[in-house]
């Protein structure tokens, strides 16, 4: 049995982003990955003189489940599709070395002359003439939400392969693919005996685990720090060095919230991640095969409804749906009509009515099974002045509103922007309408649609050991808030009314609609010295403190209103004698823009001034201002 050395495994824990869902078993099983080498070197590695092993670098995208404990891989079950036969062929072809399969790249190492070689990981990770979009990006795009491993018969050279200054340095595609959603890691099995210094190995190996925690020179992230020594040590006088100033005693208790570990707070733990989403690959093939039966011009709209896994498959593209019937149906002026699928073009006459409007009557068919995908899809965005009216005959806003609290996956879809309004006004009429309801663009010439705003906007706090802020704390789902099960705290945060979640070590709050609307910042800030995070911090004393929120806080009410402000919230927060952080990922929908940009730097400087205020998305954190600093909101942090 081929096992893996730990030093040989750099895991790479990470979230998509813009997704708001979290991937369980986010660490592979240490035992299934053995399972997995063993099984590439069974089938791939190539043995000459019949001890020598021909270096070659393999990487698969499969299904989640594949990296599970309790999955029995075997020749009839992994990588069906990729024949040994074949990869070994492509592999030793010195032309060009690489094996593109549909689960599997692999590549061996080209040769250009005696002593100029192309290494297997610069061939799968790095463009080239004859790949211009890298291997590694093509396998990442046919599989979301998955299990990926790259694994090297040797590590990656330092010399080349993992030198910031070389041109051949794989690592901004390493970055690259940690920006993917799925499960990662990175394997290797020997040491290159190539390599010349142990300790300049160390250094490129550690870029690849610490990914954003370092710069393209190697040095550390910004961070943010504070003490408190006695006042002398801050005295003219005062000759501070390591034996009298920040012993290795005192170290231990310097307030600092590791980058890294509050990527990972942040975007990890899945009791504070909302509603699942639908696929954007998924989303795009359904729209293609919609253009291919319904035509790419004149505009239509269609609701159906089918299982909620296959809006997880990147692979699936609507071919269940009984679709070739419904042309002709549309085509005679018609409502198409079945239990899974409703579809209408608009009705042309003395009262134009839009086709949206038309299926108006027939969408309770398709909400009428839940815990399902439902999709809601027209050529052009739905007008501003009748179909998302706040009143009127025409106005779908009822539509729209009942698509948004259906229970399961759900999306609101368009291809092109009506020709008569502006995105950011549609934009901001849509989520006034219906704020958590998914709104995806499917553009021409794109293989996945883009998610126009985020939804679902919640808040949440934890207070945790100190310890579990540090960079050197391996959080995880099985170390890390464990008692506050994520259904128990999405069960509470998606209720209209009382949207409140208290735990033991974390507090989360949703949008409340009765009896009065309130933000979830609001929530969770207030009573004053009565609030959730009073109850939250009274709970442990010199801990870390994190107060997260998907958007940031609203200009007009939270950092301004007499009423439902939150600032007299962060003053708590502040006093609190511990490590701290206010942290934000979206600019709200609302205070986007240019013309809003120098009042919400102005709103934000509210909270740095305060506490650390960082903008945490695409796998980073930046430090947007601090107490005590002179510098104003950084320009990261203001930027759609």
């Amino acid at each position: 049995m081929f096992t893996v050395s730990v030093s040989g495994v750099l895991l790479l824990f990470l979230l998509h982003h813009s997704t708001l869902k979290s991937v369980d078993g986010q660490i592979i099983d240490s035992n299934t990955l053995a399972r997995v080498i063993s099984f590439f070197e069974q089938n791939y590695k190539i043995v000459i003189n019949k001890k020598q092993e021909l270096q070659y670098a393999v990487a698969i995208n499969v299904p989640t489940v594949q990296c599970d404990a309790g999955f029995n891989l075997s020749k009839n079950n992994f990588l069906t599709n990729e024949n040994p036969t074949d990869v070994k062929r492509d592999i030793t072809n010195n032309s060009y070395p690489v094996y593109q399969g549909k689960e599997l790249i692999a590549a061996g190492v080209k040769k250009i002359c005696t002593n100029n070689r192309i290494h297997s990981e610069r061939l799968l990770l790095n463009p080239t003439v004859e790949i211009p979009t890298t291997p590694m990006q093509n396998l990442l795009n046919r599989r979301d939400d998955s299990c990926t491993i790259l694994y090297s018969l040797n590590s990656p050279c330092s010399k080349a392969c993992l030198n910031v200054n070389s041109p051949n340095n794989i690592l901004p595609n390493i970055e690259t693919w940690t920006a993917h959603n799925s499960i990662k890691a990175f394997v290797f099995k020997h040491i290159f005996r190539g390599e010349g210094s142990i300790d300049t190995l160390r250094s490129g190996l550690q870029r690849i685990a610490n990914y954003k925690r370092v710069d393209a020179d190697g040095h550390p992230r910004q961070y943010a720090t504070a003490i408190n020594v006695p006042k002398v040590q801050c005295q003219a006088g005062f000759n501070p060095s390591q034996k009298n100033f920040l012993t290795q005693e005192d170290a231990k208790n310097v307030l600092t919230v590791a980058q890294r570990s509050l990527v990972l707070i942040v975007l990890l733990h899945p009791c504070i991640l909302n509603a699942q989403n639908v696929n954007t690959q998924t989303l795009a093939n359904i729209v293609k095969a919609f253009e291919a039966k319904l035509g790419k011009s004149g505009q239509y709209a269609v609701a159906f409804r089918v299982g909620k896994e296959k809006c997880s498959d990147s692979s699936y593209s609507g071919q269940d749906l009984k679709i070739d019937d419904v042309k002709t149906t549309i085509e005679n002026n018609e409502v198409y009509k079945s239990n899974n699928l409703i579809a209408a073009k608009a009705l042309k006459g003395e009262s134009t009515q839009h086709s949206e409007y038309r299926l108006m009557n027939y969408l309770k068919n398709i909400l009428n099974v839940k815990d399902g995908c439902v999709i809601f899809f027209t050529v052009n965005s739905p007008c501003l002045d009748r179909c998302l009216a706040e009143e009127g005959k025409y106005t779908i806003k009822s539509s729209l509103t009942k698509l948004q609290n259906y229970k399961g996956v759900k999306a609101l879809a368009f291809k092109k922007v009506w020709m008569h309004d502006k995105v950011e006004k549609l934009k901001e009429r849509l989520t006034a309408i219906a704020p958590d309801l998914p709104c995806y663009q499917c553009e021409n010439n794109k293989a996945k649609c883009v998610l126009l705003y985020q939804v679902g906007q919640y808040a949440a706090a934890i207070n945790v050991p100190a310890g579990q802020c540090d960079h050197n704390f391996q959080l995880s789902a099985t170390n890390f808030l464990r008692s506050d099960p994520s259904e128990n705290v999405r069960n509470v945060i998606m209720r209209d009314k009382d949207p409140v979640y208290r735990g033991t070590e974390l507090i989360a709050a949703g949008v409340q609609q009765q009896p009065h609307s309130a933000h979830s910042e609001y929530l969770l800030l207030n009573p004053v010295d009565n609030s959730p995070l009073t109850y939250l911090l009274n709970k442990k004393k010199n801990a870390c403190v994190v107060f997260y929120t998907l958007n940031s806080p609203c200009m007009n009410s939270c950092l301004n209103g007499r009423r439902n402000n939150i600032i007299r919230g962060i003053d708590q927060l502040k006093n609190y004698q511990g490590i701290k952080a206010f942290v934000f990922k979206n600019i709200w929908t609302h205070e986007q823009g240019e013309a809003r940009r120098e009042q919400l730097r102005i709103n934000l400087k509210k909270i740095a001034d305060r506490v650390p205020l960082y903008r945490c998305r695409n796998n980073a954190c930046t430090l947007c201002g601090q107490p005590n600093s002179n510098e104003g909101i950084k320009e990261e942090c203001l930027s759609v």
